[in-house]
């Protein structure tokens, strides 16, 4: 039973290769600690999707987000003409989230995975092998995160990129991803992350058990750069204290997302003090009409804070924001600009407004004063800068006090004016 696990071409980004798939290097873990050892990654991030090649097997299974879904489509039908006998499985947020809406084309795909595809995907191999396979199957979260083995990177070519903002170097070239938690309790208009997971409770790993892994990585490939791809790494302050005593003797460098509110300069120093380069809150706006539309539960005072106090306890602030979005006026990037003017931060992150599906404005745009004018998930791509140099502007919502074309002027004079920081991060 030879099983190839698919990662989908990423043409919008500059960079590709800096993000490992962890989902699908924890499913090859799962595997091969039942018995299957056959198994590959084919990943295609930096793969032109008219030039793939696929290895035959018996099964393969796509991962998907509702940005990339569409060429897991593209792909999918390929592996159909050349390999008909094959099974083809898809996974990832976009099943997740989408399966009841209609939005995944079964006659592409024998099975769905919807949930966290650790706890089913043994049973899905198996039914495959008794011809027994189901067309849906449900991953209930996994509890405790620690039962599961530590992602396969080993069949990654490339570990890494550079992971720091404006290309920021601290250590060797190479990095890779880690996850010490999922889940996300916050209700972010603009967010799919409770979709996602299917609850708004936060499951952590225990510390001693990241550390093993990071131990683990640095004597198996050299690597001293870690991103934590958890929501927010500061929502406890007592497990995110234990996790920086566990960090600070292995001598790593490392950035993570926060949220603004929950930490104080002597947090920030605790991070540091274990390596922490660089936080990355999501400001989204300089504009609390934005930021109370949205929902975000944080003001502008609080993300002051947040980025002086961590700017001053030596750590690398990268400043994520959104323009575009439900709740701006014509003035949003005025005050945007003048909140960034107060700030010390170290780079900046922009991106476009987008109404991801499994997001509360995708669901209820009404509610958020807000009309949808494209659904298509293959014209969400939110960022400014892609791999042909640029991405047009485009609104694909208008409300009650923007039209789309006032949005995207918005849009353009936000854009005009990061790039004229010359910080601006490109993803």
């Amino acid at each position: 039973m030879k099983i190839v696990f698919i990662n989908p071409p990423q043409p919008n980004l500059v960079n590709p290769g800096t993000q490992a798939p962890l989902g699908v290097l924890y499913l090859i873990a799962v595997l091969r600690n039942a018995g299957y050892q056959d198994v590959e990654l084919l990943n295609l991030t930096a793969v032109d999707p008219d030039k793939v090649e696929f290895p035959e097997a018996d099964i393969y299974g796509f991962t998907a987000t509702s940005l990339d879904y569409h060429l897991c489509e593209q792909l999918s039908k390929q592996v159909k003409i050349q390999y008909p006998k094959a099974k083809i499985l898809l996974g990832g947020a976009h099943a997740t989230i989408t399966h009841s809406l209609g939005m995944v084309n079964m006659q592409c795909f024998d099975s769905v995975c919807i949930g966290e595809a650790e706890s089913i995907i043994v049973r899905m191999v198996e039914d495959v092998q008794n011809d027994t396979l189901l067309n849906r199957y449900f991953g209930e979260p996994i509890q405790p995160l620690d039962q599961l083995p530590f992602p396969a990177r080993d069949v990654l070519e490339q570990q890494g990129g550079k992971i720091f903002g404006l290309g920021t170097q601290f250590s060797s070239n190479e990095s890779t991803v880690i996850m010490g938690s999922r889940g996300c309790p916050f209700s972010c208009a603009f967010c799919a992350s409770a979709a996602i997971w299917k609850t708004k409770n936060v499951r952590r790993r225990q510390p001693i058990n990241i550390a093993a892994e990071i131990r683990h990585v640095k004597d198996a490939y050299g690597i001293n750069e870690f991103r934590f791809s958890d929501d927010n790494l500061n929502l406890s302050r007592k497990w995110l204290h234990a996790l920086c005593e566990k960090l600070k003797p292995l001598d790593i460098i490392w950035r993570g997302s926060v949220h603004a509110g929950f930490s104080t300069y002597e947090d920030y120093k605790i991070m540091y003090n274990a390596g922490c380069r660089e936080i990355c809150p999501g400001i989204e706006s300089g504009d609390q009409r934005v930021l109370d539309t949205l929902r975000k539960g944080t003001t502008c005072e609080q993300n002051v804070q947040c980025i002086n106090e961590a700017s001053q306890a030596g750590i690398n602030v990268r400043v994520l924001l959104i323009t575009g979005a439900p709740g701006e006026y014509s003035n949003t990037p005025e005050l945007t600009m003048e909140f960034l003017s107060n700030v010390n931060y170290h780079s900046l992150a922009l991106k476009q407004f987008r109404p991801f599906p499994g997001s509360e404005i995708w669901a209820h745009p009404e509610e958020f004063g807000c009309r949808i004018l494209d659904n298509d998930c293959a014209k969400q791509n939110f960022y400014f800068w892609g791999a042909d140099g640029e991405t047009p502007i485009r609104s694909l919502i208008e409300t009650d006090t923007m039209s789309a074309a006032d949005l995207e002027d918005n849009m353009r004079r936000m854009h005009n004016y990061v790039k004229s920081t010359k910080r601006d991060n490109r993803g």
